[in-house]
């Protein structure tokens, strides 16, 4: 059997209601539950049987909404598990990735979250392996994609995690929400084998994992030379999948926000220190990148500030640095969506940056903006401050490499 169909999640909030601070996961509550195409619905973790794989090719969320305001509610993260272990390198909120909704259709589709023009399948992970030819030179299609890959006799759960009060969060969740996972399902060894070969991600009985990936300015290349065997037992060892052994690749997908106010005229660095972000989850500074990893930034979305003059890729060394103006005029650099919905239908983010924005083993880099000389204030409840989504790739490699010069 192979099939394609959303896994969806409900969190009916109206019924029993969440509060700030709080992790909710699938099960938690008598009225969560999921429903998998039009039969299978559970309140418990979703579980694959012993014969079964899927691929979570993207993640869409809807709500929930203030019923007084009609502005999303804002939300920590959404956090896949699978067996029990997070997803790395995935930190979703609530504008990250949103929900298709049909007056959506009049705008040109973002290839990074949707799958084509009118079409409600998100790839936020990838386009699938199951479902798309291998194309070394999209990462999208590419064999080393690392959507999210579940096992044989695993669990899979959707956490969703609300901010406290005085990190901007709603103190009482009350209406509801609901996490579409689109996913690729394949029962069965012969016909896994049968797909992944006519899709052309096998050589012979091993599975393409490799690729390389580099720097343009200093002129570095990595290469990542990998193959698993196949077995269905086996298909949580590649990209995306949560026993993947060194080296193997993520999807990175995070935001950060301003903790502190910034000083005028100066840099502000996303960085886990002084409070200058509100969890360390949201550090985008990397004072001196691990030489068995590396970072690609592809794409970034940005809720702005009238006080923000520009946002600055940066790295040591680097002869020339990556200045955007991320204004709230132009919307350059805009996120899929806000917190208000009536954006929404002037929104298509988040946007390519002008080349990726690499950092290799070893370079120390990071986030920072400034403003125009007045202060941006910091967030928290009833106040706005500079948010900015990051959407790329981390690499982990399997032995330390040389410094780049």
């Amino acid at each position: 059997m192979l099939k394609s169909q959303p896994l969806d999640i409900f969190y009916n909030y109206d019924i029993d209601p969440a509060a700030a601070g709080q992790e909710i996961g699938i099960g938690s509550r008598g009225s969560y539950f999921y429903r998998y195409g039009h039969d299978e619905i559970g309140d418990g973790l979703f579980r694959t049987d012993d014969e079964t794989v899927l691929e979570i090719r993207g993640m869409s969320i809807y709500g929930p909404f203030d019923l007084a305001t009609g502005l999303r509610v804002p939300l920590q993260h959404v956090q896949i598990y699978v067996d029990k272990t997070p997803i790395k390198d995935c930190y979703v909120n609530e504008k990250m990735s949103p929900m298709y909704r049909y007056m959506d259709g009049g705008k040109a589709f973002n290839p990074v979250l949707r799958e084509a023009q009118n079409s409600p399948i998100n790839v936020l992970f990838g386009k699938g392996m199951l479902s798309y030819a291998a194309n070394p030179a999209d990462p999208a299609t590419a064999s080393w994609q690392p959507t999210i890959k579940v096992g044989p006799d695993t669990t899979l759960d959707v956490r969703v995690k609300f901010p406290r009060v005085d990190e901007g969060g709603v103190a009482t969740i009350d209406e509801r929400m609901m996490v579409r996972l689109d996913v690729t399902e394949v029962r069965g060894e012969d016909l896994l084998r049968e797909v992944l070969t006519a899709n052309g991600h096998m050589t012979g009985d091993q599975i393409q994992q490799g690729m390389s990936f580099g720097d343009r300015e200093s002129g570095k290349t990595i290469d990542i030379v990998k193959t698993v065997p196949f077995g269905l037992q086996n298909w949580d060892e590649l990209n995306g999948g949560i026993r993947a052994s060194r080296p193997f690749i993520t999807r990175y997908l995070n935001y950060t926000m301003n903790g502190s106010p910034t000083r005028a005229n100066e840099y502000y660095s996303f960085e886990d220190s002084n409070d200058r972000i509100i969890w360390p989850s949201q550090e985008m500074y990397w004072p001196s990148m691990p030489m068995n990893e590396a970072l690609q930034i592809n794409e970034i979305g940005v809720i702005g500030h009238a006080n923000l003059e520009h946002i600055e890729l940066f790295k040591s060394g680097n002869t020339s640095q990556t200045e955007l103006r991320a204004d709230t005029v132009t919307l350059q650099y805009a996120p899929p969506v806000t917190n208000d919905p009536a954006m929404d239908n002037v929104l298509n983010g988040p946007n390519k940056l002008p080349r990726i924005f690499t950092v290799m083993p070893g370079e120390k880099a990071g986030l920072r903006m400034v403003d125009t000389g007045t202060i941006i204030p910091a967030w928290a409840a009833g106040v706005a401050g500079v948010q900015i989504m990051a959407y790329g790739y981390k690499f982990y490699l399997e032995n330390e490499v040389a410094k780049v010069a």
